[in-house]
């Protein structure tokens, strides 16, 4: 295990134990499950995207053997959901509602804080053969701010100070942000951050823009206890702020599995993307080629493979882009997505409650045009009879643009 991590090496951790001790914690409304309830949970599995919102499932035994019927749902009564004795409030302890859930993952002794969330689903399974089970679905309390959704543009920003600006914001009379929600933001990082030319959130959540600003920038969207505040900035554990988690994994050592797809089906030279300046009343066109001072350095190694496969040149019309800075950002994204997936992949490795969706993984032992830095867009991480572990989808990138640790 010595390599296994560069930047947070939690297999030198000997509160890990050696990632044989799998552990979890949920509490709900500030309170630890009791022990006969921890006992019922037969799996735990927690996805994150780097384009949605988060979320959780809780698989539970639904059986109780002494009484001969079903302990959270579907043996119930009226009178059962009005009283307040101890089976009562197992009827209505994952019952969706607006209590606060909180799960942590990890191994014995050191738990990670993965999801402030809401239950929203109860789905119980009455099966054929074998006892009652309970699946339980949450969602991270953001799901909350999910409104209305909104365009907005933003000039020369640093991306904590677009963050800022939604306190700020109103829709006609009211706050955009829903009340009493607000966003700090840390000050340390905002003070290392560039200004960013041109940033455009183009009809979506306010939430949701949020999120993939913060996970651009290796950022996380933390809920805080007090006062319904949300915390944009670097990932903190243990109380301190830390940078990237940058994990390196190896076939052969790390990696349990790993599936990699090299494809140059579909890669673009350059991307054109014309529009209409209102204010001038005039055309607008700006091409974008791998050539890009914000491009040449994403998968350099492979852009000889892409010139030989002769990619087309994708012109985009009709795009809702107002000015030259838009639509020259605007095809410089398109560009930067579809190179990036060049080589996509998926993976599995023993449970890091780090890996998440937005970080970034280096991969080794799998040869020069798949070995390389990888950012990592999905994960799930599960905890059952079999252990911890945690899967995840990646594309591999250069992002030395970004701040690393």
């Amino acid at each position: 295990m010595g390599d296994f991590v560069k930047l947070f090496d939690e297999s030198r951790d000997p509160r890990n134990r050696g990632f044989y001790v799998p552990a979890f914690e949920i509490k709900i409304d500030g309170i630890s499950l009791n022990k006969g309830v921890l006992r019922d949970i037969t799996e735990i599995s927690y996805h994150d995207d780097a384009g949605e919102i988060d979320n959780f499932q809780i698989t539970v035994n639904n059986w109780d053997d002494k009484r001969r019927r079903c302990k959270y749902i579907g043996s119930e009564t009226a009178s059962d959901l009005n009283n307040s004795d101890e089976a009562s409030q197992l009827y209505k302890l994952f019952e969706p509602c607006n209590k606060t859930v909180k799960l942590s993952l990890g191994y014995a002794g050191n738990l990670s804080p993965i999801v402030t969330a809401n239950f929203t689903t109860m789905e119980p399974n009455f099966p054929s053969a074998g006892p009652p089970v309970l699946v339980v679905r949450g969602l991270n309390v953001l799901h909350r701010l999910r409104t209305k959704k909104f365009s907005t543009a933003w000039e020369k920003k640093k991306p904590s100070e677009i963050a800022e600006s939604f306190n700020s914001m109103r829709d006609g009379g009211a706050p955009r942000l829903k009340a009493p929600w607000k966003i700090v933001v840390d000050k340390t990082a905002k003070a290392q951050e560039n200004a960013m030319d041109y940033v455009v959130q183009t009809d979506q959540y306010d939430v949701d823009f949020l999120l993939n600003l913060a996970r651009m920038w290796g950022y996380e969207l933390e809920v805080l206890d007090a006062d319904h505040a949300v915390r944009f900035g670097p990932p903190q554990r243990d109380g301190s702020a830390a940078k990237f988690v940058n994990y390196t994994l190896a076939w052969g050592a790390t990696l349990m599995e790993f599936k990699p797809s090299l494809s140059t089906a579909n890669q673009w030279k350059s991307v054109t993307v014309r529009g209409w300046d209102r204010a001038t009343k005039k055309p607008i066109k700006e091409t974008v080629d791998l050539n890009d001072p914000q491009l040449k350095k994403l998968n350099t190694d492979l852009h000889e493979m892409v010139e030989q496969c002769d990619p087309r040149e994708q012109q985009t019309v009709d795009q809702p882009v107002f000015s030259r800075a838009e639509a020259k950002e605007r095809a410089r994204a398109m560009l930067r997505n579809r190179h990036a997936e060049i080589v996509t992949a998926k993976g599995k490795t023993v449970g890091l409650p780090g890996l998440r969706a937005g970080t970034l993984i280096d991969i080794e032992n799998v040869g020069a045009r798949l070995s390389g830095t990888y950012y990592v867009k999905k994960t799930t991480h599960t905890i059952n009879s079999h252990g911890y572990i945690t899967e995840f989808e990646c594309r591999r990138e250069n992002l030395d643009t970004r701040p690393r640790a």
